[in-house]
């Protein structure tokens, strides 16, 4: 992330962004006194074959954004984000925010779920979280994609509202151009030794139609000394209910929880420590009175390799799904890493396997290699950061 203050009192007729490393600085159009000029992003290019078919090409995408921000006399907060995305859609987007004493109000091309009133989640059975360590260049060889032209994003606009903290609570507000609409009430607070989270939320596709339909969730969750317990309530109005249920315990270090939806009851443990986690967890379906899977699964790092393998077995069709990933940081910059996924009723065998190599905090180069029954692929190619 590179930053620049402009500080004259007038408009600045041509300024740079310092960029780290070895990138050269780029230039930058006139900006209003007195703002911090931000910009990060990155840039992949690469070759790509795929063996089987005798087929490639070149491609690559690229994300970045630069942020004009400034904090005004009275203490609020200012910016302007442009933001240029090869992989959405529209992929040339801007938003505006404000912030103060008051509150933040953003407005452009924001997403309603991102600003910042969340209800809280339900504890549950413990999980592993997914590992990736099939390198850069490897996912591009799995699934190559072409450079796109850039589109802005005339598409979907929306403005939101967040309001202070009243009692460690907020209150949020959004509506977009096709008439969508998200409000929120979520927080938390002390009670007795314990932390308790609530909130609730009203989101629908046209609020010209509010009270009739649309949908509201609720939730709640309690934790105190390592327990936690908590439940959440869904209302789609004119359509169906749902609800979810769970509790955890946490005595270092284990882990061992449990939640219900309804239907399916999911329970688990979990070891936490010195760089290991391991669970054992099970799915339990009530309408059928009969266990559905069991999963079971490490992640340890030892020195500069870390492991993850993940087992899943479902037992309706007797299938086993077996996961394997290694990613070691080696000398001089360089990381190598592969996965293997088999799954033993389909009888297939996947796998990908990479090197990166880090010319300095800016620039990697790398290589990588996808292979599957249906094909074997392989791809170079370089990424810039800033």
């Amino acid at each position: 992330m590179k930053k620049i203050l402009l500080a004259t009192s007038a408009l600045v007729a041509m300024s740079t962004v310092a960029v780290a490393g070895d990138i050269p600085a780029a230039p930058m159009a006139p900006v209003p006194a007195g703002f911090t000029v931000t910009a990060t992003g990155e840039v992949v290019v690469y070759g790509y074959s795929n063996i089987t078919t005798s087929t490639g090409g070149i491609g690559g995408q690229y994300n970045g954004t630069l942020t004009a921000a400034k904090t005004l006399d009275n203490g609020a907060d200012v910016s302007l984000a442009l933001t240029l995305d090869s992989t959405a859609t529209n992929n040339i987007s801007a938003v505006l925010h404000y912030g103060s004493s008051m509150g933040t109000v953003d407005a452009g091309h924001i997403d309603m779920d991102d600003y910042d009133v969340d209800l809280p989640d339900v504890p549950g059975a413990p999980g592993l979280q997914d590992e990736d360590d099939a390198m850069t260049f490897a996912e591009f060889a799995a699934t190559p994609v072409a450079l796109a032209a850039p589109v802005f994003g005339a598409g979907t606009v929306a403005i939101a509202y967040v309001s202070p903290e009243f009692g460690g609570f907020k209150l949020g507000l959004a509506v977009d151009s096709t008439n969508a609409y998200d409000i929120a009430v979520a927080g938390s607070t002390s009670a007795g030794g314990a932390t308790v989270s609530a909130g609730v939320s009203y989101t629908g596709a046209d609020y010209t139609t509010m009270g009739t339909t649309g949908t509201i969730d609720a939730a709640v969750a309690v934790e105190s000394n390592g327990f936690s317990v908590g439940g959440s309530y869904q209302n789609i109005i004119a359509g169906a209910n749902s609800y979810s249920v769970g509790a955890s315990y946490t005595m270092a270090p284990f882990t061992v929880g449990a939640d219900f939806d309804g239907t399916t009851a999911n329970m688990g443990v979990a070891y936490d420590a010195d760089g290991t986690t391991a669970v054992l967890a099970a799915a339990y379906d009530t309408g059928t009175s009969a266990f559905t899977t069991v999963t079971a699964g490490a992640t340890a790092s030892m020195g500069i390799a870390s492991v993850n393998i993940r087992e899943t077995y479902t037992i309706t069709g007797g299938n086993l799904l077996s996961e394997i990933g290694i990613s070691a940081a080696l000398a001089g910059g360089v990381t190598a890493g592969a996965t293997i996924v088999h799954n033993s009723v389909a009888a297939t065998l996947t796998g990908t396997a990479g090197v990166d190599y880090a010319l300095n905090s800016n620039v990697t180069v790398g290589a990588g290699v996808s292979y599957s029954a249906a094909a074997t692929l392989v791809a170079a190619g370089v990424k810039v950061s800033f």
